[in-house]
């Protein structure tokens, strides 16, 4: 392997990160949401549902903090809560076999107020360096 390919193999992934995964991991969330309910495996387990919740919007909060421009606190969490009310009202409305559950949006905020408060204390912490 040339050395350079590793750097330029580097520098390409940085870019994808700093300019699409957010916008993807999104698109992502609100495809998975639309999913109707007879296409998906029976979890009996509330618990991991509302894991999965959070996971999925630490995540979103995480990407669009780090991107090349990241969103500002107040638009990343108005983003994120309207994302989240949206899959929320489209699982209960438009997708048959789905329903609305206010409890995945509390989780929803839940992983993106954690996400929010990791990268700030990251950046606050590469400050004080």
């Amino acid at each position: 392997m040339v050395a350079g390919q590793d750097s330029r193999r580097s520098r390409l992934a940085g870019w994808y990160t700093h300019r699409f995964a957010a916008p993807a991991w999104t698109a992502f969330i609100v495809l998975v949401c639309a999913i109707p309910g007879s296409e998906l495996p029976a979890v009996e387990i509330i618990a991991f549902d509302k894991l999965v919740h959070i996971g999925v919007f630490l995540l979103f909060a995480v990407l669009w903090s780090v991107r090349e421009r990241p969103a500002p606190l107040a638009i990343l969490i108005a983003g994120g809560v309207s994302v989240a009310v949206f899959t929320e009202l489209m699982q209960g409305f438009a997708i048959p076999g789905r329903t609305s559950d206010p409890y995945d949006v509390v989780a929803d905020v839940i992983g993106l107020v954690a996400g929010a408060a990791w990268i700030a204390a990251k950046k606050k912490r590469a400050q004080a360096v």
